[in-house]
């Protein structure tokens, strides 16, 4: 079975498949979607531009932003809980390109 993991390795607990996904009949797709309508996950070739998420450790603020509630920076970083904090980037990049930002 296709196993999807965040970039930095760590598992995914929580999953949202759209029908028939994710599509591991295509090698070559190996990054997800959220599909912004539906709010479910599609699999799809990772050099399509798309707007990205990044994820960080609570209370280490990628920027010297004061943190909002002591954890999670502001700035439209949302706390899901756990141990991470999630920010949605709607300017489109590949998957590479968002991984080094």
């Amino acid at each position: 079975e296709h196993q999807f993991v965040w970039s930095d390795g760590w598992p995914t607990t929580y999953t949202n498949w759209g029908h028939e996904q994710p599509n591991t009949s295509l090698s070559d797709h190996n990054c997800v979607r959220l599909d912004s309508n539906t709010g479910l996950w599609l699999s799809e070739k990772c050099d399509q531009l798309r707007p990205f998420i990044c994820k960080h450790e609570d209370g280490m603020a990628p920027t010297p932003e004061p943190p909002v509630n002591g954890l999670c920076p502001g700035h439209n970083w949302l706390d899901l809980g756990g141990a991470f904090c999630y920010l949605t980037v709607e300017e489109q990049e590949t998957f590479v390109n968002a991984s080094i930002r």
